[in-house]
């Protein structure tokens, strides 16, 4: 079974601006810094709203996390005072390291300690819209009598510039993908009704790597840079349902 964060069952498309966006600079990093508690925010279903409108004291530079990310660390009450640090809320901390396409580790007093929270890439997009949306722990629907799937590209609300930026230079980098796409894929009852949750995947083709595993491991990777919106990254099932996805897709 592929692990993602719900049921692969295909799901949802909504309408969508065709935009062709070009590769970003990943960003500097500082040493690796691991996170104490191992446990991305991104894979609970606590996260508190409150959240949206702390505070954190931070100095905006990027470490490296034990997944091989970048991060940007967030204080909520640092033990000594840094005058390096800037108090900033939730949404100005995601910002900034949306900007740095990094995602970004809460710690109480000092990053030597246990982590409070981590999140990723593509929830650090939706903190800086000063939004939050838990992941749904429910299964993702399968298509019914009458249903049709559709694909095409997400759109910049769905899918903001710098998590197209920052997905299309690490999949040019680690994957060596000369044009990234991104297919976002769903569900159209017969009424003409869309269903939720969206559902996106990759053009990185089982061909690609030399296990399941290893390609379902990849497909996860990448699920860092996908908002906690979309439901799940959905592998393609053949080869030729692979091509037929990105037929409509433009490049990252």
């Amino acid at each position: 079974m592929w692990p993602s964060r719900s049921s692969l069952a295909i799901v949802l498309l909504v309408a969508v601006a065709l935009l062709v966006v070009g590769a970003g600079s990943p960003p500097a990093v500082a040493a690796d810094t691991p996170f104490a508690n191992g446990q991305p925010a991104g894979a609970r279903l606590d996260v508190p709203l409150r959240l949206i409108s702390e505070t954190f004291h931070s100095d905006g530079s990027v470490f490296v996390g034990p997944d091989r990310f970048p991060y940007v660390a967030g204080i909520q009450t640092p033990s000594a005072d840094d005058s390096s640090a800037t108090r900033l809320t939730m949404v100005q901390l995601a910002q900034l390291a949306l900007a740095k396409h990094a995602g970004i580790a809460i710690y109480e007093h000092a990053r030597t300690e246990s982590s409070v929270w981590v999140f990723s890439l593509g929830s650090v997009a939706l903190l800086a819209q000063g939004k939050w949306q838990n992941y749904d722990p429910n299964p993702a629907p399968t298509p019914g009598p009458g249903d049709h799937v559709l694909t095409g590209t997400p759109s910049l609300e769905i899918f903001p510039p710098e998590l197209r930026l920052a997905v299309a230079e690490y999949m040019r980098t680690n994957d060596h993908v000369e044009s990234p796409k991104i297919v976002l894929i769903i569900i159209r009852q017969e009424s003409g009704q869309v269903r939720q949750p969206f559902m996106m995947a990759p053009n990185l083709p089982s061909t690609m790597f030399p296990t399941q595993a290893s390609w379902y491991e990849e497909l996860h990777r990448i699920e860092w840079f996908i908002p906690p919106t979309v439901d799940a990254i959905r592998p393609p099932v053949s080869p030729e349902a692979f091509e037929f996805w990105f037929r409509v897709v433009k490049p990252l």
